[in-house]
């Protein structure tokens, strides 16, 4: 359903479960900011999303941190909402909306 998740890998590209253990998602910056503009626009919070701003925090977010990592589970049993605001959390980027419904990205 989301393209934009993969699996957590090791370097050699191997998704980090072994029996017992729990499936992990993992999402890059580049992918936390889909993800992001995905669910701004699908719970109709924003009409569109700054690409200037997106490009610009991908970049902040590179430097901060590789991947941010959560359990499938966890992940699938949260609404669309939710997954917005852990997000959001996650990543500490921010959401400002101008008036015409255009919402612009920050790192806080």
């Amino acid at each position: 359903m989301y393209a934009f998740l993969m699996r957590h890998q090791d370097s050699h590209g191997n998704i980090q479960t072994s029996s017992g253990e729990e499936e992990m998602l993992s999402f890059d910056p580049s992918h936390v900011i889909q993800a992001i503009t995905f669910h701004l626009l699908d719970e109709g919070k924003a009409l569109a999303v700054s690409a200037d701003s997106c490009a610009e925090v991908i970049s902040e977010l590179a430097e901060r941190f590789d991947r941010l990592v959560i359990s499938a589970d966890e992940w699938a049993v949260m609404e669309n909402y939710q997954r917005l605001v852990w997000l959001l959390r996650r990543s500490k980027v921010q959401v400002e909306f101008s008036q015409s419904g255009c919402a612009t990205l920050s790192v806080a």
